[in-house]
């Protein structure tokens, strides 16, 4: 279990945003703005610079299609504030090479561009910036921007109107910027990572067989590829989002590894992050890392009336009070880290600045407002990583199906090293067919020979890592020996999927092998787990059917030489908690209720009935016609009808759950995604709990809060002293690796690797 970071934690994420000369427009006549650099590269390395000396993860760079406007949405003809910008893309390449650090993400807009182009210019800013890449999408619904490419016509629409997130031009828009995303994405993977040869003896630079076709359709554009640029350092640069209004946060859940968002204050910061983490989950990424960060457009000085006269000067140049999409501030760094560490503590990653004035607002943030925050212990003293993403904390889960053992374990082992003995690899198979299209291997595998991969695969890397027994390095500076053994990490490996030789590169790591988690309910599944897997992820946690699926699991473990120990079984559930079980109860029911609207129980049946629900009642039956069995017709590219084995029979039980308890088809939606929850005071979930792990249901529980990060807080104040004081959990660490906080024998070592796999 981990808990969220409080208030002070120096994880907290900053983000300036930079735009013209500021984002007052009124900003470029202030004395110490420079209008006349605007359109030169000197002035935004500046600025960028500035960004950099206080640490910021990363700046962004405003730009639009068109003219800039005092009007959201037509053009002006005003000449008295700034027009003119440059395009942002080449901005950040202009910067990227100057700076050493610092993220530098430009906006895209998504309308009416090629992401063909996008993912070029953006591979290649990753490369200049040596893997400090992101790009913000933006949609645009001006007609007079359609009009600059002459293709399409955006129709004037009401952007308020009931049902505008949901369906008709605005809706569209954002579902092309999805589209758009995972282009971009598949783009970025056409190349394999050694795709370059560069063998000056044959003339081969490239080889073709490591390049990938795409093959996107989309409605509103179709992409073949692949890339005819490398595959960028970062592999993918992050993808951010502004977003402040469902449709964005449909988006941002589906899309982005980085969202900005407009929170007024910390209840509201709070609500959005719910709705970015619903559409998250929604999406089926909820265990993907997205950060969300709040905006606010600030005027910073020494003294807050000094900053409040600024404002109202500019102000009254301006001829009315500044209107912003975001939160205002106005007044000293040390107010303002008040007010950051607030949202923080409400769960957001941290904030997007906006200056109010460039430069003069960009300096009180990097040589004020930081070194508040590093005195305050909430922000660090120093960057952690080389990459935008590392700096981010952004990761993901690798896929056994379409990699290689030998990139994999030397992953692994690396990680494991980096996080002194921290390091698990969650071993996943992809089912959707066109994701082999971006790979060597390629093609769809049906399941029984995804695990059979799996199986194989897990098996080689085993091998690797075991090719080092952890003696051969002694580094000894007086005899001049480093390695002890000549030979360490030799092996081989033959198999039906891989034949593999040579010497594997990184020594022994702490933990020997990293813990591997498996999440399969499967009957191929529950073999892989007992018989390669140290955890396995369980839906079953409620108290019968986890007690069920333990005796099974647990039970196939001697046939392959492995002990009841050896495998810990980790049911997902979530919590809701209150002072008593009534009001507990009602709470439940409230958050299951928001967490499936109407929409989203439509979208979700028609994962099962493979046809187009838009017109139905989601508080009225379900639809009396059976599912399509056959081609999914409803979501073109993806794999989630595939989800369900029998469609049929899986809508009768469905019926059978209406029938017997008298529920609409938005209520047996939520009956069925619901997670287990424990409900309770914390003496009952406690209790609950305490009754799983004591009666052989689980050996613990992946706990899923309905809000990240500080969802576990409630439950690490009430819950965990009860557990302790019941002896049913640790009141501390005993040891430093995965392995002994989960209390996993140490990983076996194979004394001949060279046989280990034949």
């Amino acid at each position: 279990m981990a808990i969220g970071p409080v208030s002070g934690s120096p994880d907290l994420h900053l983000a300036v945003a930079l735009a013209d000369c500021g984002w007052h427009p009124a900003a470029w006549r202030e004395p110490g703005a420079r209008p006349g650099d605007l359109l030169t590269g000197g002035y935004w390395t500046d600025l960028v610079a500035e960004a950099e000396r206080g640490l910021a993860d990363l700046v962004t760079i405003e730009d639009a299609l068109g003219l800039q406007s005092s009007s959201t949405s037509r053009p002006d003809a005003r000449t008295d504030q700034v027009r003119g910008r440059l395009d942002a893309v080449l901005i950040a390449n202009r910067v990227g090479p100057v700076t050493s650090h610092i993220g530098i993400v430009p906006s895209q807009v998504v309308t009416h561009t090629e992401p063909f182009h996008a993912s070029k210019a953006i591979a290649t800013l990753d490369y200049v910036s040596t893997g400090r890449a992101g790009v913000q999408l933006r949609t645009s619904a001006r007609p007079e921007e359609a009009a600059l490419f002459g293709r399409r016509t955006i129709p004037d629409f009401d952007r308020d109107a009931p049902g505008a997130d949901d369906t008709g031009p605005l809706a569209d828009l954002f579902d092309e910027a999805a589209d758009y995303a995972e282009v971009l994405r598949r783009l970025w993977d056409s190349w394999e990572d050694d795709a370059e040869i560069r063998d000056v003896a044959t003339g081969r630079f490239v080889d073709v067989g490591k390049l990938h076709y795409i093959d996107f359709d989309g409605a509103s554009f179709s992409v073949r590829g692949p890339s005819i640029t490398p595959r960028p350092p970062q592999g993918q640069p992050p993808i951010a989002v502004l977003a402040h209004r469902t449709v964005a946060y449909r988006l941002a859940g589906r899309a982005a590894d980085l969202v900005f968002t407009t929170p007024r204050d910390d209840a509201d910061a709070t609500g959005i992050l719910r709705e970015v983490r619903d559409e998250q989950d929604r999406a089926g990424r909820a265990r993907e890392p997205v950060h969300v960060l709040g905006d606010v457009v600030v005027f910073l000085d020494s003294d807050a009336g000094a900053a409040r006269e600024r404002k109202a000067r500019l102000d009254g140049l301006l001829g009315r009070e500044l209107i912003s999409d975001a939160h205002v501030f106005v007044g000293t760094p040390a107010e303002l880290a008040e007010e950051i560490l607030g949202w923080r503590a409400a769960g957001l990653s941290g904030v997007r600045l906006r200056p109010g004035v460039l430069p003069h607002d960009l300096q009180a943030i990097s040589r004020a407002l930081v070194p508040e925050l590093q005195r305050r212990g909430a922000y660090r003293t120093a960057y952690a990583a080389d990459t935008l993403r590392g700096n981010l904390g952004l990761a993901g889960t690798i896929n056994s199906t379409f990699n290689e053992p030998y990139e994999v374990a030397r992953q692994f082992a690396s990680l494991d090293h980096l996080s002194a003995g921290r390091a698990a690899w969650n071993v996943v198979t992809s089912w959707d067919e066109f994701t082999g299209e971006n790979f060597r291997r390629g093609g769809y595998l049906p399941q029984e020979k995804r695990y059979s991969r799996a199986k194989e695969f897990l098996s080689a890397t085993g091998t690797l890592w075991d090719s080092w027994h952890g003696d051969e390095v002694v580094a000894d500076k007086d005899s001049g020996e480093f390695l002890a053994d000549p030979d360490a990490g030799r092996f081989a490996i033959s198999s039906d999927q891989f034949d593999i030789g040579g010497r594997f590169a990184v020594p022994r790591s702490p933990q020997g092998r990293p813990v591997i988690l498996q999440a399969g309910d499967s009957e191929e599944g529950r073999e892989f787990a007992a018989s390669s897997a140290d955890a396995i992820f369980s839906r079953h946690a409620e108290l019968e059917a986890g007690r069920a699926f333990y005796a099974d699991v647990k039970g196939r473990l001697a046939r392959y030489g492995r002990e009841h120990s050896d495998l810990k079984i980790l049911p997902a559930a979530t919590f809701v908690l209150g002072d008593t079980d009534a009001e507990a109860a009602e709470k439940a029911d409230v958050v299951r209720h928001q967490q499936v609207s109407g929409q989203t129980a439509i979208k979700f049946a028609e994962q099962l009935w493979n046809r187009d629900l838009s017109d139905r009642d989601p508080d009225g039956p379900l639809p009396a016609e059976d599912p399509i069995v056959g081609e999914n017709t409803v979501s073109r590219g993806r794999a989630s009808v595939r989800m369900y084995r029998d469609p049929i029979a899986t809508a009768n039980e469905w019926r059978s759950l209406a029938e017997s308890k008298g529920l609409s088809l938005r209520e047996v939606v939520v009956e069925v995604t619901a997670r287990h929850t424990f409900v309770g005071s914390p003496a009952t979930v406690a209790a609950a709990i305490d009754e799983s792990v004591q009666t052989d249901a689980s050996d613990g529980f992946v706990l899923v809060p309905h809000i990240t990060p500080g969802g576990l807080d409630e439950f690490a104040d009430a819950v965990v002293p009860l557990l302790q004081e019941r002896g049913s959990f640790r009141t501390g660490y005993e040891g430093t690796t995965l392995r002994e906080h989960l209390g996993l024998k140490p990983s076996p070592t194979t004394t001949d690797p060279t046989e280990a796999s034949s």
